[in-house]
């Protein structure tokens, strides 16, 4: 007499429509522990990773980098797009007194981020976070200039709100330029870190953030210039990443629980191409800038309206997966 094999029920799960309708929904995001990398993309297109977690290695890492390292396995969702598509991502968690999410979106040109968390302050950095940005290919075209280095001025703006309570509270937003594999440098002729805070550096990154005991908000509205150097006439990727996190600045035996949010849901934003800086000299015309993408740098680039139907869909997919996962255990 054989004896009955009790069906795995994470396999029923799977076989179940329920499942398969999920996962269609959910097509945008993967649950699966990736490592997305600036230097992995070819313009045009990007990544968008998300990750929430009750402890992190407390040691925020470079726009663009892989940063899902540093969260257990199953706390990323990662997403590609190429062309003029998009990519978007979210991730919660919540267990006993930790609770965090973050959403990130981003397009060619345009970066959107959101996060909060609330964890006690004897939380090994819990943290909840998105990084992510996009690349084109671009090529400057100048008569009689074919050869020469100059440094191409890059106009970009930020909006948004950061705020954190309690004793160990912390949000920040950093945003970063790569030129094809390398981090933009901040000797670079006409580079300006503008409004952003002031930190020790030898590359383009700025950053906005707060940090609490006491509470403290605040609002920015940021603009900077990233200078690149272009030889005229040779094809090169230009990245910009951004990365978002609310966590814990520290963690200690001091009673009580801490919290942080930032909302940067309406940019990083590409404000466009203001001129070429040769010798020290500004020109505003006379060359031509192409696009792999089809856009016009020399403009501030489109933000396009969120597909909102798809975005819901994305999202309802993870939260159905993760119904789903719980229910079989």
């Amino acid at each position: 007499m054989q004896t009955p094999i009790n069906p795995d029920p994470e396999l029923q799960a799977m076989s179940s429509p329920r499942y398969f309708l999920c996962l269609a929904l959910a097509g945008l995001a993967s649950s699966v522990q990736a490592a997305p990398r600036h230097q992995d993309v070819t313009g045009p297109g990007g990544f968008m990773s998300s990750c929430a977690a009750p402890s992190s290695p407390g040691a925020p890492r470079t726009a663009g980098t892989d940063f899902t390292g540093g969260f257990a396995s199953g706390h990323c969702t990662v997403a590609y797009f190429t062309g003029n598509s998009s990519a978007t991502t979210s991730d919660s968690y919540s267990s006993g007194n930790i609770s965090n999410s973050t959403w990130g979106s981003v397009g060619i040109g345009h970066i959107h981020m959101r996060s909060d968390n609330n964890s006690p302050n004897n939380a090994f950095f819990a943290v909840a976070g998105s990084n992510g940005g996009f690349e084109d290919k671009l090529t400057l075209q100048w008569a009689g200039h074919t050869g020469q280095t100059v440094y191409m001025l890059v106009d970009m703006s930020i909006d948004g709100t950061l705020a954190a309570a309690g004793f160990a509270g912390r949000s920040q937003i950093q945003v970063t330029g790569y030129m094809n594999t390398f981090e933009l440098s901040s000797s670079n002729p006409g580079y300006s870190r503008g409004n952003s805070d002031l930190f020790a550096t030898d590359r383009q990154r700025v950053a906005w953030g707060v940090a609490s005991s006491p509470a403290t908000s605040r609002v920015v509205d940021g603009h900077w210039t990233f200078s690149v150097p272009v030889v005229v006439g040779t094809a090169f990727d230009l990245g910009i990443y951004a990365r978002a996190e609310s966590g814990q600045r520290s963690f200690s035996a001091v009673s009580g629980n801490s919290n942080s949010q930032l909302d940067f849901s309406s940019s990083v934003l590409v404000q466009g191409v203001t001129g070429l800086l040769v010798g020290g000299s500004l020109v505003t015309d006379g060359y031509t800038l192409s696009a792999a993408s089809g856009l016009d740098w020399t403009t501030a680039l489109p933000v396009p309206e969120p597909g909102s139907a798809l975005l819901l869909a994305a999202g309802l997919g993870l939260l159905c997966l993760r119904r789903l996962r719980r229910d079989c255990r």
